[in-house]
């Protein structure tokens, strides 16, 4: 008989603490770590490789740092000619707007509205992702304390019957 309620409690203790091995697993997906777009310009790249590798010798060998100061020459210029080419952006995007306002007044209004959502999508997308994420389900500290003690209490009982049978 002892051998039964042994079984039995072991069995008990399998189905209290299955609800809990189940919780814990928590799988997350890995990311691939690949960008959806190439952001930074191939040329641009080559530059900064170039400046990685003149300041490494440069700090190799000692020597003096002419091939460093060339190479951030450069990307200084690249940067001066990226920002020149992304005000002449906005300047045609705004004079765009400017000219097809008076004809076109639901422009304007869409135009406030992009504003709206450059200001305030950031906050809206982490809040999105947040509100996505898998988060684990909190375990049940209650409920697992109850189970234990049912099995103790009928441990205890079980013990206390074959003993005095």
């Amino acid at each position: 008989m002892l051998g039964w309620l042994t079984t039995l409690l072991f069995t008990l203790i399998v189905i209290a603490t299955a609800n809990v091995r189940e919780r814990a697993t928590f799988d997350a997906a890995t990311p691939s770590g690949e960008a959806e777009i190439n952001s930074i310009d191939v040329e641009y790249q080559t530059l900064l490789d170039a400046y990685k590798t003149a300041y490494v010798a440069s700090k190799q060998t000692g020597g003096s740092s002419t091939a460093v100061e060339t190479v951030q020459a450069q990307i200084l210029a690249a940067q001066d000619q990226l920002r020149s080419h992304i005000g002449q952006n906005q300047f045609y995007i705004q004079t765009f707007l400017d000219e097809y306002e008076g004809t076109n007044p639901e422009l304007d209004d869409l135009h406030a509205k992009s504003q709206v959502f450059k200001d305030q999508g950031p906050q809206v997308a982490d809040e999105l992702v947040a509100s996505n994420a898998n988060v684990a389900t909190p375990i049940d500290y209650g409920s697992m304390i109850t189970r234990v003690i049912v099995l103790v209490l009928l441990l205890g009982v079980s013990l206390a019957v074959s003993a005095f049978a």
